[in-house]
């Protein structure tokens, strides 16, 4: 990294920020961070054919092993980062996780039914009784997914604050 940068971090620099300047420098990382993470998963992961999208494999080995090397070194500058300015992790659970993927796509889904498809353009009849009963039944799962997620939190990790 060069010069006074190649030192060891030790979190000495953590005093040049303020409370709100650490928290937008955690934020801005993190957000780094976790894109980083999702392109690495994007590179291990193999072709699929979802039921209305997919994924195909356009890479070469050398762009991925490229690919990966950028996001090795890069990863690396955010734990140096992490380190030199003292900012603490943040650690999300898996049910906050999901809650934040299905409560947007439960509001997604109910705009398919057929009464938000006036819209863009006159209704068929009959398309409410052919659509609405499966968009129905895709918000209920949604809404089940949402419930297990709330309800079926592990309570018993040891140092979560109020919990035992």
């Amino acid at each position: 990294m060069g010069g006074a940068a190649d030192r060891a971090p030790d979190g000495a620099e953590a005093g040049f920020l303020s409370a709100l300047q650490r928290n937008s420098l955690r934020i801005t990382l993190r957000l780094a961070d976790e894109a980083f993470q999702d392109v690495m998963r994007l590179l291990d992961e193999a072709p699929y054919e979802g039921a209305l999208h997919g994924m195909a494999d356009d890479l070469t080995p050398g762009q991925k092993a490229a690919i990966a090397e950028e996001v090795r070194q890069a990863r690396e500058i955010i734990r140096w980062l992490r380190a030199r300015f003292a900012l603490d992790p943040e650690v999300h659970d898996k049910s906050r996780l999901i809650l934040g993927k299905v409560i947007p796509a439960w509001a997604v889904v109910m705009e398919g039914r057929a009464r938000a498809l006036r819209g863009y353009g006159s209704v068929a009849p009959g398309l409410a009784e052919a659509l609405d009963p499966s968009i129905e039944r895709l918000g209920k799962a949604l809404t089940r997914i949402e419930t297990l997620a709330r309800t079926g939190r592990n309570r018993s990790q040891p140092g979560r604050e109020g919990e035992a």
